[in-house]
């Protein structure tokens, strides 16, 4: 089974989601030190009251994706995507193959049927306590966790996570990832180095109610023009033209953008890469109660060690 690192996840909170509240008790970066990290002219994090804010909270809930480009300084993103190099090489590689909703197979239906479609997925991982300096003082800014829960209307909180709190995506020639919801209702990524040509980000607009709504005939009807795949949806009557057309969008991800998208209810993929240089992407958690990590199951899987 492929199981997703839960980024933002709300399923297990027992806090109230309509508080704007953040846990800023421990960080090792300063006030000062955020502005030399991040562009405060262009996104001042440190005043959650600023417009900005509202209008990418709306573009997040109509379209999945809420992005905010150059939003590090060049000379972090310079030194993010350096240190991410050189820790590359011996980055845990997952090399396996999941569903649309990242689920077992289901045995009860035909092998074809769209649930048991199961997709190729190859992405190495780059370990928390394997990054380098930038990125853990980005991740443990508490000026980002505020600037964040103001964006969702939710208390934010840091994995407590030694492996699988802030981590780096590798995207190595001809990898990608398949089309997948995310079982976090939210996840934080950072582009730190794009690939010669290809690994794109394409998502959709949220297509799902809620974790429960499996959206079977738009997930259908995006596989349908987006893959080669066959499977077989008995009842959606759609056949093989895959019904009313899905909307799928590419997501502008140059170097320095942060980017927060629904990726519990928005469908959305890697293209896979091309060329030798490798796509990073950093991998922010977070969760809406203190003291969360990954199960050990997950963290053998994209990491291969646990932390206990």
């Amino acid at each position: 089974m492929w199981m997703a690192v839960q980024c933002v996840t709300t399923s297990t909170s027992t806090a109230d989601d309509s508080c704007a509240s953040a846990d800023t008790s421990s960080s090792s970066a300063s006030a000062s030190d955020i502005g030399s990290l991040v562009n405060l002219e262009a996104f001042p994090i440190e005043d959650v009251s600023r417009p900005f804010l509202a209008a990418a909270r709306t573009a997040l809930f109509e379209t999945g994706v809420a992005s905010f480009p150059d939003f590090l300084r060049p000379a972090a993103v310079a030194a993010a995507a350096g240190e991410a190099t050189l820790a590359s090489p011996t980055a845990f590689v997952t090399d396996n193959e999941h569903n649309a909703w990242q689920t077992e197979r289901n045995t009860s239906l035909p092998a074809d049927h769209l649930a048991n479609l199961f997709m190729r997925t190859r992405v190495a991982s780059v370990a928390t306590d394997e990054i380098g300096p930038t990125l853990k003082r980005l991740y443990e800014a508490p000026e980002l966790l505020a600037f964040l829960s103001a964006l969702l209307q939710r208390p934010l909180f840091r994995l407590d996570d030694p492996i699988g709190a802030c981590t780096i995506n590798v995207f190595r020639e001809g990898w990608h990832h398949a089309w997948h919801f995310d079982e976090a209702e939210f996840t934080v990524t950072l582009s730190l180095q794009a690939a010669d040509e290809g690994g794109h980000f394409v998502f959709t607009p949220p297509l799902r109610t809620s974790a429960d709504d499996p959206a079977n005939a738009a997930v259908a009807s995006v596989l349908r023009a987006q893959t080669e795949h066959a499977f077989s949806l008995p009842g959606d009557g759609t056949g093989e033209s895959g019904g009313a057309a899905v909307p799928v969008r590419t997501a502008p991800f140059a170097p320095g953008t942060l980017q927060v998208f629904a990726g519990r209810d928005s469908f959305h993929a890697v293209t896979p890469t091309r060329g030798p240089r490798e796509r990073l992407v950093a991998v922010l958690c977070f969760a809406s109660r203190p003291g969360v990590r990954n199960s050990p199951a997950v963290q053998q899987m994209f990491w291969g060690r646990t932390s206990s």
